[in-house]
C-alpha cells in the first residue's frame, strides 16, 4: 500500500515487543516486498527500515519475498536497482530473497527476470550488473616488491590467493567495516607435497574389505586425511585406508596430503559394489542434433523407491576422435524434471563435479573424453524416482552429431531401475542416422521392448513433413548377424507388443501407424545396438525407445 499501512506496521512492532518482553528469542525480522505498478518510494522504504532499526537495534533484517509486477519494464529495472541498493546499504539488512526469477516458474509472470525463452529482461540485467558487477569483488593484481596488496570491498567472506614461481597459498577471511589484515606465506614449490601415485578405484563384492592407498612425496613430515564424498573420515590418517564395502561406506574417496609448506588433495577414487540384479545400466543414442524442432531430446524414467545416482553425458568432439565426421563441436545440455530445469552443463570441466565425472566414467566403463575435449557436456546427479528429460543443443545454434548417454552410477544395490529411455532425434543418412545402444547386466535374461516411432509423432505435434514416416530399425546383438525390422504390424508377436506397451506405460502407436518399427525380445546380459534410418534414404524426426519389459 505504498508504505502507508501504518496500522499493520504498528501491529508488527507491538507484537515483536510483546514476544521479546515475554522472553521470546526474536533475532530477525522479515519484510515482504511484493510491489505492483508505481511501487513504494525508496525514501519511504528507508524510513520503514529506520523505524524498526530504532525500535530494535540488535535485530537483523531480511526482505524475505521480493518481486515487482508491472508492464513498465524500464521502471521495473530502475526500482529493482534502487530497492536492492537501499536494502544492502542498511547495516542491519542481511539480504534480499528474490521471489522467483523465470516466467516459467513465477507466481507473477510480469515480475520475472527472465522470459519464458530465457531472454534476460531489463530487471534481470539490473540485478546481474549490481550483484555480479558492482558488488561482487573479483580482483587480480600484482603485489608491491614487499608483497603487499591493498583493496576495498563490501563486508563479508572472501578468499585471497597468492602465487609465486609455481607455489600457491590461499586463505579465507572476513572483511569487516573497520578493515581486515591477513598474511599469506608462500613456500617454494619444491617444498610442497606432491602425489606420485593416485588412489585407484575399486569395484568389489558387497561387504568385502577394500584398501585404498596413495604415494606422496614432499619436504619434512607428511600427514594424511581421508574423505568420503567430501566428508572427513574419522581416524583415517595414514597413507592407506581400509574400509568395508557396505552401503554406508561406498562412494568417492580423496586424501589430503599435508606438510609444513602446504597441502594437496588427490583425485577421487571410487569404492563401488556392482548391482547383482539384472537391469539396464547404460542407455545411449547417437544422432544428428539440429536446431529448432531438430534438437536432440532424451528422456528416461527411474522406477523404484530409492534415489538413483546417474552420469549423463552429451558428447561432441570426442566423436571426432573416434572417427565420426560432422560431430557437434560444443553441445549444451539441460536436464528437466517436468518443466523445471534441475541441472545444466556446457563445458564439462567447468561443472561443479568435474573431478568426479572423469573417474566415474572410467569406473563404469563409459570411456574417457578424448584428449583436448573440453566442450562436451557431462554431469553427475542423484535423482528421485520419476521421469526426466534432457535437451541437447549446439552452442550458438550450431548443428552436428552428438552422443547422448545415461549411466546407472549407483555404488550399491537398490531397488531403483531404469524403466526406459527415449530419445527424440533427427535421423538423416550416413553418419547422421540415429543409433541407440543399451547394456544389460546381471545373470538372468531380460525382456525389452525396442521401438523406432515415426508416424505417431504427427499426432503429438510434429508436422508430417518433419517426422520420419517409415523408420527401419537394424538390431545388433553380440555374436549374431544384424536383423532388420521395418513395419511392426506383420510381426507374429505384434499383439504382445501392444499389451506390453500398455502395461509399461509406453506411448500408444496411432491406429494408422503401421510403419514404425518395434522389436520385443528376451535378451541375455550384454551390449546391444539399434540403428534407425529412413526407408529410401529419407530423413526426419524419430523417437528411439528402449523399455524394461519385465
Amino acid at each position: 500500500g505504498g508504505g502507508l499501512n501504518t496500522a499493520k506496521q504498528d501491529a508488527y512492532e507491538s507484537t515483536t515487543r510483546y514476544i521479546r518482553d515475554g522472553g521470546g528469542p526474536v533475532t530477525g525480522m522479515g519484510f515482504q516486498g511484493h510491489f505492483s505498478g508505481a511501487a513504494t518510494g525508496i525514501p519511504r522504504i528507508w524510513d520503514i527500515f529506520q523505524r524498526y532499526a530504532t525500535a530494535f537495534p540488535d535485530i537483523k533484517f531480511r526482505i524475505t519475498e521480493f518481486d515487482h509486477g508491472t508492464d513498465d519494464e524500464l521502471l521495473q529495472a530502475d526500482f529493482l536497482r534502487d530497492l536492492l541498493t537501499i536494502a544492502i546499504s542498511h547495516p542491519q539488512m542481511q539480504g534480499v530473497q528474490m521471489w522467483g526469477f523465470w516466467e516459467g516458474a513465477h507466481w507473477r509472470t510480469s515480475a520475472a527476470l527472465y522470459r519464458m525463452n530465457w531472454d534476460e529482461k531489463p530487471n534481470g540485467a539490473a540485478y546481474r550488473n549490481l550483484v555480479y558487477g558492482q558488488w561482487w569483488t573479483d580482483v587480480s593484481t600484482t603485489s608491491s616488491s614487499t608483497g603487499q596488496v591493498t583493496g576495498r570491498g563490501f563486508s563479508g567472506s572472501y578468499t585471497a590467493e597468492a602465487s609465486l614461481n609455481g607455489a600457491t597459498a590461499s586463505k579465507t577471511f572476513e572483511l569487516t567495516p573497520t578493515g581486515s589484515t591477513l598474511t599469506l606465506t608462500l613456500a617454494q614449490a619444491s617444498d610442497l607435497p606432491g602425489i606420485t601415485q593416485q588412489p585407484a578405484s575399486k569395484t568389489v563384492a558387497a561387504g568385502s574389505s577394500v584398501s585404498l592407498s596413495v604415494i606422496a612425496s614432499g619436504a619434512g613430515t607428511l600427514s594424511y586425511q581421508w574423505y568420503r564424498d567430501k566428508v572427513l573420515v574419522p581416524g583415517a590418517t595414514s597413507a592407506s585406508h581400509t574400509t568395508n564395502a557396505s552401503p554406508d561406506q561406498v562412494g568417492f574417496y580423496t586424501v589430503a596430503v599435508t606438510n609444513a609448506s602446504g597441502s594437496v588433495t588427490s583425485s577421487p577414487a571410487i569404492v563401488r559394489v556392482p548391482p547383482a540384479a539384472t537391469r539396464l545400466v547404460n542407455i545411449a543414442t547417437r544422432a544428428y542434433c539440429g536446431t529448432g524442432n531438430n534438437v536432440t531430446i532424451g528422456g528416461f524414467v527411474i522406477s523404484g523407491s530409492k534415489p538413483k545416482r546417474v552420469l549423463i553425458r552429451a558428447l561432441g568432439p570426442t566423436l571426432t576422435a573416434a572417427g565420426v565426421a560432422g560431430a557437434l563441436a560444443d553441445p549444451v545440455m539441460e536436464v528437466y524434471s517436468g518443466a523445471t530445469v534441475i541441472a545444466t552443463n556446457d563445458n564439462w570441466p567447468d561443472g561443479q563435479n568435474a573431478d568426479q565425472v572423469a573417474v566415474l566414467a572410467t569406473s563404469l566403463g563409459a570411456g574417457a573424453m578424448a584428449s583436448g575435449d573440453l566442450t562436451s557436456s557431462a554431469t553427475i546427479l542423484t535423482l528421485a524416482p520419476g521421469a526426466y528429460t534432457v535437451i541437447i543443443r549446439g552452442r550458438n545454434t550450431t548443428s552436428g552429431i552428438t552422443l547422448f548417454e545415461v549411466f546407472d552410477a549407483d555404488f550399491t544395490e537398490t531397488d531403483s531401475r531404469f524403466a526406459n529411455i527415449a530419445t527424440r532425434a533427427y535421423s538423416t543418412t550416413g553418419d547422421g542416422v540415429a543409433i541407440g545402444g543399451f547394456v544389460i547386466t546381471g545373470s538372468a535374461n531380460k525382456r525389452v521392448l525396442v521401438r523406432a516411432v515415426g508416424p505417431t509423432l504427427t499426432t503429438i505435434g510434429i508436422a508430417p513433413a518433419e517426422a520420419l514416416l517409415d523408420p527401419i530399425m537394424r538390431f545388433y546383438a553380440p555374436a549374431k548377424d544384424p536383423i532388420d525390422y521395418d513395419n511392426w504390424t506383420p510381426n507374429a508377436n505384434s499383439a504382445e507388443m501392444v499389451s506390453t506397451a500398455v502395461r509399461i506405460g509406453a506411448l500408444a502407436l496411432a491406429p494408422a501407424d503401421t510403419q514404425s518399427s518395434v522389436h520385443l525380445v528376451t535378451l541375455a546380459p550384454g551390449a546391444y545396438t539399434t540403428v534407425v534410418s529412413g526407408k529410401g534414404s529419407t530423413s526426419g524426426i524419430v523417437l528411439v525407445e528402449v523399455y524394461d519389459g519385465d
